[in-house]
């Protein structure tokens, strides 16, 4: 549950700012504490891009509309798909034309789906800290995410951050191009951290 107390909930703040403004209001230590996925599940691929088509991935299990879909629906209008598969999983009331639904899988199930695919795509505009971002990560999938709330936090250099949708394309260009140098950078979270 999200809860404003001070400051708002623009790009330009993340999670462990607006933790520390809502501490010192209350005068009490806080620390941010990162989701981990099991790694039992959860462990990287063995990665490279030789495909035909990039298999991009996006995925969520709310039908909110904070959860990005005005720029799933950008990137249905906008990006090439003679280029780029785009597969999305979760709850999902839009029609595309070229994104292919999958309704949610279960948990055991789903790194298996993270793993056939190359580039996780994350438009969530409003999260405390994303599980399937973390999974898709651990599963060894550069990311693009937008820039707003714990999405910085978790990337870190795995991936590039977005605005606008119209930025996304130009990213997903450089990942192609820089693949193995972006499997270098991903982060790993550990339950025992």
């Amino acid at each position: 549950r999200h809860t404003r107390l001070q400051g708002d909930w623009s790009s330009d703040v993340c999670s462990s700012d607006l933790a520390y403004q809502n501490a010192m209001l209350f005068n009490c230590p806080s620390t941010i504490i990162k989701n981990a996925p099991g790694k039992l599940f959860f462990k990287k691929k063995n990665a490279r891009l030789v495909k035909k088509k990039i298999r991009l991935l996006s995925a969520g299990w709310s039908p909110n509309a904070l959860k990005g879909f005005r720029h799933l629906v950008w990137l249905d209008d906008n990006l090439d798909f003679d280029v780029y598969d785009f597969t999305y999983i979760g709850r999902c009331s839009y029609k595309f034309k070229h994104i292919t639904i999958k309704p949610p899988i279960s948990p055991e199930l789903l790194p298996y789906e993270i793993r056939k695919h190359d580039i996780f795509i994350f438009p969530s505009e409003l999260e405390a800290c994303s599980n399937i971002l973390t999974e898709a990560l651990h599963c060894g999938l550069p990311s693009i995410a937008y820039n707003g709330s714990s999405n910085p936090e978790i990337l870190q250099d795995a991936g590039f951050l977005f605005q606008d949708a119209s930025e996304i394309p130009g990213r997903l260009e450089e990942i192609v191009r820089k693949y193995d140098s972006f499997q270098q950078k991903l982060p790993s979270f550990t339950i025992s951290k």
